[in-house]
């Protein structure tokens, strides 16, 4: 397992073999915490103190629920437009998410849209 833990994408998190699409996760979750101090299946007051592995599970228990990320929460600080991207890049499936390529093309409209 490579990476930095609160960064990794579920697959990841399932021990499974990193993909492109991997790199769109964490793309999604670096912009994600920028924008918002949050990262995706973080819980900064439950999470603190546990080890590696320990956190790793939290954060796997974390992708099945429906309510993570808390979308809810964050989609009130951010644009629409921004939340929408996140949600793209931050699928829970490989499959979910945009090509790289794609993810690129997204984050370059988002960032043209928003200098308007």
């Amino acid at each position: 397992m490579l990476g930095t833990l609160p960064f990794m994408a579920p697959e990841q998190l399932r021990l499974e073999r990193a993909v492109r699409r991997t790199d769109v996760f964490a793309v999604g979750a670096l912009l994600l915490f920028v924008l918002t101090s949050e990262l995706p299946y973080i819980d900064n007051q439950a999470d603190q103190g546990l080890s590696s592995d320990a956190l790793r599970l939290a954060m796997l228990s974390r992708t099945e629920q429906p309510d993570w990320p808390r979308w809810g929460q964050l989609q009130a600080r951010l644009d629409q437009d921004v939340a929408e991207l996140l949600a793209q890049l931050l699928g829970t499936e490989p499959y979910e998410r945009p090509t790289v390529e794609r993810g690129i093309g997204l984050i370059d409209t988002a960032l043209a849209n928003r200098s308007r």
